[in-house]
């Protein structure tokens, strides 16, 4: 089996629990993996907590009456949790400081325990929810960041496919083999996360190639230590997914290493015609900006002016 399928461990643990008091339900939740601190106004409440646990991965049909939960800030990186939920019936409200998301039946929404948020259940409901490490997610995605809190509604085509999958997957949970149990959720998982990630790649798919590179470059030459950024600090800071930055990068015709070289060779260039740095030699210019030797330097330099440095420094020199 691959790599990515030994993630998720075959056997199988469920827990059933059936509430008519919201109390017992309260500590219920407590025990799984998002710290829940649940609180409720209603006279009348019930509740059913069907559990899944496969490896570190932990599956969730929950249904609820109107309640209102807590989530207090995780500040364990090793303990971080992503969630993947799809809304099977009712109306949920995600409040974050920053902003609130509203989820209704069939659309999907991932989000984490990083951050204190507030979630309210405003009708009876049901959901299906897939807990796991997010190490474990972000090994298959790359880049949680842009990711994260991200919703799929369930008018688009996308949401509806993925909304079969998780159903049919906590449908045929019971009957599924332990041998092919996980593999199915591992399938699951794979497919609902590239699904959040082609839905960003359209919600960012309005950047003009030329605008992208343009703010690219900037991002890059407010760096004065250009060694520091890297595609992912790049991505972070255009609010992208890396995999969608190397995409907008390939249909430009140009790459991350490429664009780095070529601010290099700009501000080598800037000090090969600087006084400042006259007493400074060609393999010394080079190091300072990066390149590993001299003759690195020379090539990427000759691309880009069609001439040497020490042709180049000799005939800026002269102007000064």
């Amino acid at each position: 089996m691959p790599a990515r399928g030994r993630a998720v461990a075959n056997l199988c643990r469920k827990m059933v629990h059936q509430f008519n008091k919201f109390e017992p339900f309260a500590d219920a939740v407590k025990d799984l993996p998002v710290p829940w601190q649940l609180t409720t106004t209603e006279q009348r409440y019930s509740a059913s907590i069907e559990a899944y646990e496969i490896g570190s991965v932990s599956l969730g049909r929950v249904a609820f009456g109107p309640c209102q939960a807590t989530y207090a800030e995780n500040r364990s990186a090793s303990d971080e949790q992503i969630c993947l939920t799809l809304q099977v019936s009712g109306h949920q409200r995600f409040v974050w400081p920053d902003r609130v998301t509203e989820i209704f039946p069939g659309d999907l929404i991932l989000w984490n325990n990083r951050h204190s948020m507030r979630l309210d259940n405003t009708a009876e409901g049901t959901s299906y929810n897939l807990w796991l490490p997010s190490k474990l997610a972000a090994q298959r995605t790359g880049d949680l960041i842009s990711l994260t809190r991200n919703k799929l509604s369930h008018n688009t085509g996308l949401a509806e496919v993925l909304s079969a999958n998780v159903k049919e997957l906590f449908r045929q949970l019971d009957s599924i083999p332990d041998i092919a149990r996980g593999s199915m959720v591992n399938t699951t998982i794979d497919l609902m996360l590239t699904g959040f990630m082609c839905d960003l790649n359209v919600k960012h798919a309005n950047i003009l190639q030329d605008d992208f590179i343009h703010k690219a470059k900037s991002i890059i030459e407010e760096f004065s230590d250009i060694s520091l950024i890297t595609p992912t600090v790049l991505a972070n800071k255009l609010s992208i997914s890396v995999r969608y930055m190397q995409l907008l990068f390939a249909n430009s015709g140009q790459t991350f290493s490429g664009i780095i070289s070529e601010i290099r060779v700009k501000r080598a260039s800037d000090a090969l015609s600087s006084p400042r740095f006259s007493s400074c030699t060609i393999t010394e210019i080079a190091h300072i900006f990066g390149f590993c030797d001299a003759s690195h330097f020379n090539r990427a330099f000759r691309r880009r002016y069609g001439t040497t440095p020490s042709q180049y420094r000799q005939q800026s020199l002269r102007y000064h």
